[in-house]
């Protein structure tokens, strides 16, 4: 069962309306453009990966996608844990 689908990164979607709004020729628009491309890319793998596991029998998982843990949830020391794809398994 799918708990939390896979979406494009709000990210994406904010640089790609500042691309918009920079002037042609902007000192930071190839540099803007350059993490949009790599985000992309990101999401691009995250979702061939959460397409695959969504084939699995539904009654049998629990597919979360971009979880971010509280720090109290695992010891980290420094911020909280984050995961792109958790998948954990009905004994």
């Amino acid at each position: 069962m799918i708990i939390k689908e896979c979406k494009m990164p709000l990210k994406i979607e904010v640089l790609e309306a500042l691309i918009r709004r920079l002037p042609p020729g902007h000192a930071r628009q190839s540099a803007i453009q350059e993490d949009i491309k790599k985000i992309r890319a990101g999401y691009n793998g995250e979702y061939r990966v959460f397409n695959l596991l969504k084939a699995l029998p539904e009654k049998d998982y629990l597919l979360f996608h971009d979880l971010r843990l509280s720090r109290f949830t695992l010891s980290v020391p420094n911020g909280h844990p984050h995961s792109d794809t958790l998948l954990p398994i009905n004994p």
